[in-house]
C-alpha cells in the first residue's frame, strides 16, 4: 500500500486515503460492539456486526486470556463485514438505481407494479407487513419482474471468474457435445450474453419475428417476459423448453444451490441461463437477502410515491405546464433519448457495472401527482 501514498497520481492517493479511513472506521465500529457484546448489551433490528462478534464466539464477560478462542480473528471479522457491506451495498444499490430508472421510463410498467402491491398490502401500514406471507407475493408479482428483469440486462458484475480445480476436469454438455475443461483452467461466464441468448429467453415480439426484432427485444427492459401466462401465444420454444427442464438434475456436477432465482409463480429460466448471482459452489452466499432487500425497498417507495424522468435540463415547471400534450411529449422524449443513450454507451465496470460517464436525474412524486404518463 505504500506505492499508493507515494503515487503521483492523484486517483491512487484517493483510493489509497479511503481505504485507509473505511479501516478506521470499521475497526472503531468492530471495537465498540465488541465492548457491547462482551457488556451483555443488546440492540434491538438488524444487527450485522453485533451478529458477526457473536458468532465468532465473542460473549459477555469472556475472560480476555480466552481470546484465542475466537472462532474467528479480529481481522477475520472485519474482512467479513468489508465483504456484507460494501459487496451487498453496492450490487443492491446498483439494482435499484438502475431499476427506478426504467420504472421512469415505463409508465406503463410502473402503474402495473402499484396496482400489484395494492392489491398485496392493501391499507396495511409498513409495520404490518409480514415476511411470510408478502415475501412470497411480492417475489412472484411484478415487484419480482421488475427486479429479475433489471439483473438480466444490467447484472451488477459483466464477467464472473471461475476456475476447474486442481486434478479435477470438469464435463460440461455443449450444444449437444460433451466436452472437458482441463483442470485449472480459467473460465469467465460472461452474464450480459448468457441473459440474451434466445435460446433460453422468452421475447414478447410474437413467434414470427425476424432474429433482427428477437435481438432487439431481448437487449430491452420488459419485465412482462417474466410473468406466466398459458392463454397468450407469444410463449416463444425458449419459455417452453425452459419450464420443461428448468433446474434439472444435469449429468455435470456444478454444485452449489439447487434452488431457483426466480420465483415459481414467473418464468424459470433454465440452469445456467439466469446467473446474477453466478452459479456453483461459489454462487453469491447473499443472494436471498439482496433479493429480499431490493423487493423491499421497492414496495416501500412505489406502494406510496412514483418516479418521473426530471425534465429541468429542457424546461421549467412553468414552460412545460405552458405546453400543449404533444410539446410536453415530445420534450419528454428528448430526456428519454438522452438516459437510452447513457445506457447504451455511458456504462463501465471496475468491479461493477455502473453508469460511468454521466447521470439521468429523476424525481419522486406522491402517486396521483404525476405529470408524465409516457413510455
Amino acid at each position: 500500500m505504500r506505492l499508493e501514498v507515494n503515487s503521483p497520481i492523484k486517483q491512487n492517493k484517493v483510493a489509497y486515503e479511503s481505504f485507509t479511513e473505511w479501516g478506521k472506521y470499521m475497526r472503531e465500529m468492530y471495537l465498540e460492539k465488541r465492548a457491547e457484546v462482551q457488556a451483555g448489551e443488546k440492540r434491538e433490528g438488524m444487527d450485522l456486526m453485533g451478529a458477526l462478534v457473536s458468532g465468532a464466539g465473542i460473549k459477555p464477560d469472556q475472560d480476555p486470556e480466552k481470546a484465542d478462542k475466537q472462532l474467528l480473528t479480529d481481522d477475520e471479522i472485519l474482512g467479513n463485514a468489508f465483504v456484507f457491506i460494501l459487496a451487498g451495498h453496492e450490487t443492491t444499490a446498483n439494482t435499484l438505481h438502475f431499476a427506478m430508472l426504467y420504472l421512469a421510463m415505463n409508465w406503463s410498467t410502473q402503474k402495473l407494479l402499484q396496482d400489484d402491491l395494492d392489491e398485496i398490502f392493501g391499507d396495511r401500514p409498513i409495520d404490518q407487513w409480514d415476511y411470510e406471507q408478502d415475501v412470497p407475493k411480492l417475489f412472484g408479482g411484478m415487484c419480482g419482474a421488475v427486479m429479475n428483469e433489471e439483473l438480466r440486462l444490467i447484472p451488477p458484475v459483466v464477467g464472473i471468474p471461475k476456475c476447474t480445480l486442481k486434478d479435477s476436469p470438469q464435463p460440461l454438455t455443449l450444444s449437444g457435445r460433451r466436452v472437458i475443461v482441463p483442470e485449472g483452467t480459467a473460465v469467465t461466464l460472461i452474464t450480459v450474453a448468457s441473459h440474451r441468448n434466445p435460446k433460453h429467453w422468452p421475447t414478447l415480439c410474437g413467434p414470427n419475428a425476424s432474429e433482427a426484432e428477437i435481438e432487439k427485444d431481448l437487449a430491452s427492459w420488459k419485465p412482462q417476459r417474466w410473468i406466466l401466462d398459458p392463454s397468450k401465444s407469444n410463449s416463444t420454444a425458449a419459455q417452453k423448453h425452459a419450464q420443461q427442464t428448468a433446474h434439472s438434475d444435469s449429468e455435470e456436477d456444478i454444485g452449489g444451490p439447487q434452488s431457483s432465482d426466480t420465483s415459481s409463480h414467473l418464468f424459470s429460466p433454465e440452469r445456467g441461463a439466469f446467473i446474477p448471482f453466478s452459479e456453483g459452489y461459489r454462487a453469491c452466499l447473499g443472494r436471498r437477502f439482496a433479493q429480499v432487500e431490493v423487493l423491499a425497498v421497492l414496495a416501500a417507495i412505489f406502494r406510496e410515491y412514483s418516479v418521473e424522468l426530471d425534465l429541468d435540463k429542457y424546461a421549467s415547471d412553468e414552460e412545460l405546464a405552458a405546453m400543449d400534450e404533444a410539446l410536453r411529449r415530445s420534450t419528454w422524449d428528448k430526456a428519454k433519448s438522452t438516459a437510452e443513450n447513457l445506457l447504451q454507451h455511458g456504462m463501465g465496470t471496475i468491479i461493477t457495472i455502473q453508469m460511468r460517464t454521466g447521470k439521468v436525474p429523476v424525481k419522486f412524486v406522491k402517486r396521483g401527482s404525476e405529470k408524465y404518463k409516457y413510455d
